[in-house]
């Protein structure tokens, strides 16, 4: 494989992981489960979720009060060849609960919740790029 075919790859990798994180910090259910296959498997928090349904539903269930922000770190990718890649993304997550009223302007938090990473296997599909399995990992419980 030649190396702009990889850089190719690694580019639309990078763009969906980043697009993922926007998403779910806007609460685009929908969108966030399109980036990952049919079959997917999301691992985190201590569940895995099977299949872009389970990603969705698991999405629309996150309370309204509770604003979050992942902070990515640009991805490792490797290319495995012009079908597979694999990637590794640190991230920051804040993650802040609106609680009473009035609520202010612009939510204030004193620190991260935690550090992590996000293990990624990426397929080609005939949709393009997307996640067959994430892991999230913390690295570091910042509270």
């Amino acid at each position: 494989m030649n190396d702009e075919l990889q850089q190719e790859i690694a580019l639309a990798c990078q763009r969906l992981i980043a697009a993922f994180a926007y998403h779910v910090d806007h609460r685009s259910a929908d969108w966030v489960a399109s980036v990952f296959t049919q079959d997917a498997t999301f691992e985190r928090r201590g569940e895995v979720l099977v299949g872009r349904e389970a990603i969705r539903a698991a999405m629309q269930q996150r309370p309204a009060h509770i604003m979050t922000r992942h902070l990515c770190c640009p991805p490792h990718v490797e290319v495995i060849d012009s079908q597979e890649a694999v990637a590794v993304t640190p991230f920051t997550l804040y993650r802040v609960e609106r609680t009473g009223a009035p609520a202010p302007a612009v939510p204030v938090t004193s620190s991260p919740e935690l550090v992590g990473e996000y293990e990624d296997r990426l397929l080609r599909t005939p949709e393009g790029w997307r996640i067959k399995t994430r892991r999230a990992t913390a690295i570091f419980s910042c509270r």
